[in-house]
Protein backbone atom coordinates (compact mmCIF):
# COMPACT_ATOMS: atom_id res chain seq x y z
CA UNK A 1 0.00 0.00 0.00
CA UNK A 2 2.75 2.45 0.94
CA UNK A 3 4.85 1.43 -2.07
CA UNK A 4 1.89 2.04 -4.39
CA UNK A 5 1.32 5.46 -2.84
CA UNK A 6 5.02 6.29 -3.18
CA UNK A 7 5.02 5.22 -6.82
CA UNK A 8 1.98 7.39 -7.51
CA UNK A 9 3.71 10.39 -5.96
CA UNK A 10 6.84 9.85 -8.04
CA UNK A 11 4.76 9.47 -11.21
CA UNK A 12 2.82 12.67 -10.49
CA UNK A 13 5.96 14.71 -9.73
CA UNK A 14 7.82 13.37 -12.80
CA UNK A 15 4.82 14.10 -15.07
CA UNK A 16 4.68 17.63 -13.67
CA UNK A 17 8.44 18.06 -14.24
CA UNK A 18 7.99 17.09 -17.91
CA UNK A 19 5.51 19.96 -18.39
CA UNK A 20 8.37 22.46 -17.90
CA UNK A 21 6.89 24.43 -15.02
CA UNK A 22 8.19 27.88 -14.33
CA UNK A 23 10.10 29.36 -11.36
CA UNK A 24 8.55 28.54 -8.02
CA UNK A 25 6.52 25.54 -9.20
CA UNK A 26 9.70 23.98 -10.59
CA UNK A 27 11.55 24.38 -7.28
CA UNK A 28 8.55 22.95 -5.35
CA UNK A 29 8.40 19.89 -7.64
CA UNK A 30 12.18 19.37 -7.46
CA UNK A 31 12.00 19.71 -3.65
CA UNK A 32 9.30 17.02 -3.56
CA UNK A 33 11.45 14.69 -5.67
CA UNK A 34 14.42 15.29 -3.35
CA UNK A 35 12.30 14.44 -0.32
CA UNK A 36 11.28 11.13 -1.91
CA UNK A 37 14.91 10.03 -2.03
CA UNK A 38 15.22 10.33 1.78
CA UNK A 39 14.41 7.56 4.25
CA UNK A 40 12.12 9.89 6.19
CA UNK A 41 10.77 12.57 3.82
CA UNK A 42 9.46 15.90 5.09
CA UNK A 43 5.74 15.66 4.40
CA UNK A 44 5.11 19.41 4.14
CA UNK A 45 7.75 19.88 1.40
CA UNK A 46 6.46 16.81 -0.45
CA UNK A 47 2.88 18.06 -0.26
CA UNK A 48 3.97 21.46 -1.58
CA UNK A 49 5.46 19.72 -4.67
CA UNK A 50 2.27 17.70 -5.19
CA UNK A 51 0.13 20.85 -5.01
CA UNK A 52 2.35 22.45 -7.65
CA UNK A 53 1.86 19.36 -9.84
CA UNK A 54 -1.90 19.53 -9.33
CA UNK A 55 -1.89 23.20 -10.41
CA UNK A 56 -0.20 22.13 -13.66
CA UNK A 57 -3.09 19.77 -14.42
CA UNK A 58 -1.61 16.51 -13.20
CA UNK A 59 -4.31 14.39 -11.48
CA UNK A 60 -3.19 14.23 -7.85
CA UNK A 61 -5.35 13.03 -4.96
CA UNK A 62 -3.86 14.57 -1.81
CA UNK A 63 -6.48 13.09 0.51
CA UNK A 64 -6.06 9.46 -0.55
CA UNK A 65 -8.76 6.87 -0.98
CA UNK A 66 -11.86 7.79 0.97
CA UNK A 67 -13.74 5.00 2.73
CA UNK A 68 -17.40 4.51 1.85
CA UNK A 69 -19.91 6.32 4.06
CA UNK A 70 -21.03 3.02 5.55
CA UNK A 71 -17.53 2.50 6.95
CA UNK A 72 -17.63 5.90 8.65
CA UNK A 73 -21.10 5.45 10.13
CA UNK A 74 -21.21 4.82 13.85
CA UNK A 75 -23.26 1.81 14.76
CA UNK A 76 -24.15 0.46 18.15
CA UNK A 77 -24.25 -3.26 18.71
CA UNK A 78 -26.31 -3.31 21.87
CA UNK A 79 -23.46 -4.86 23.81
CA UNK A 80 -21.26 -3.19 26.35
CA UNK A 81 -21.08 -2.23 30.00
CA UNK A 82 -24.28 -0.19 29.81
CA UNK A 83 -26.26 -3.21 28.63
CA UNK A 84 -25.33 -5.55 31.48
CA UNK A 85 -28.09 -5.88 34.05
CA UNK A 86 -27.14 -4.68 37.52
CA UNK A 87 -26.68 -7.27 40.23
CA UNK A 88 -29.80 -8.16 42.13
CA UNK A 89 -29.73 -7.31 45.81
CA UNK A 90 -29.26 -10.27 48.10
CA UNK A 91 -32.35 -10.69 50.27
CA UNK A 92 -31.71 -10.80 54.00
CA UNK A 93 -31.76 -14.24 55.58
CA UNK A 94 -34.97 -15.24 57.25
CA UNK A 95 -34.66 -15.70 60.97
CA UNK A 96 -35.18 -19.28 62.08
CA UNK A 97 -36.74 -19.67 65.50
CA UNK A 98 -34.46 -21.73 67.69
CA UNK A 99 -36.14 -24.63 69.49
CA UNK A 100 -34.67 -27.44 71.45
CA UNK A 101 -36.68 -30.66 71.08
CA UNK A 102 -34.93 -32.28 74.00
CA UNK A 103 -36.03 -29.58 76.38
CA UNK A 104 -39.62 -29.74 75.07
CA UNK A 105 -39.82 -33.53 75.34
CA UNK A 106 -38.44 -33.60 78.86
CA UNK A 107 -40.68 -30.75 79.95
CA UNK A 108 -43.85 -32.46 78.72
CA UNK A 109 -43.08 -35.45 80.85
CA UNK A 110 -42.35 -33.27 83.88
CA UNK A 111 -45.27 -30.91 83.17
CA UNK A 112 -42.84 -27.97 82.62
CA UNK A 113 -43.98 -27.13 79.10
CA UNK A 114 -43.72 -23.31 79.49
CA UNK A 115 -40.13 -23.52 80.63
CA UNK A 116 -39.35 -25.92 77.77
CA UNK A 117 -40.69 -23.42 75.21
CA UNK A 118 -38.55 -20.62 76.72
CA UNK A 119 -35.49 -22.89 76.59
CA UNK A 120 -36.24 -23.86 72.97
CA UNK A 121 -36.38 -20.18 71.98
CA UNK A 122 -32.89 -19.60 73.44
CA UNK A 123 -31.01 -22.51 71.83
CA UNK A 124 -30.66 -23.43 68.11
CA UNK A 125 -31.90 -26.75 66.79
CA UNK A 126 -32.47 -28.33 63.38
CA UNK A 127 -35.98 -29.33 62.22
CA UNK A 128 -34.89 -33.00 61.93
CA UNK A 129 -33.98 -33.05 65.62
CA UNK A 130 -37.35 -31.51 66.55
CA UNK A 131 -39.21 -34.10 64.51
CA UNK A 132 -37.25 -37.01 66.02
CA UNK A 133 -37.80 -35.71 69.59
CA UNK A 134 -41.53 -35.32 69.01
CA UNK A 135 -41.75 -38.83 67.53
CA UNK A 136 -39.76 -40.36 70.40
CA UNK A 137 -41.83 -38.54 73.02
CA UNK A 138 -45.21 -39.87 71.86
Amino acid sequence: MQRAAGNSVVNALMAARLKWPGGEARSDIDGGLEELRKDEPEVDRLEKGLKAAKNLGIPVDLEGIRPPPSALAVTTTGFGPGQVAPKKPVPPTKPVPAKSPLGTAAAKGAKLFDEAIALANRTPCSPQTLTRAARDFE
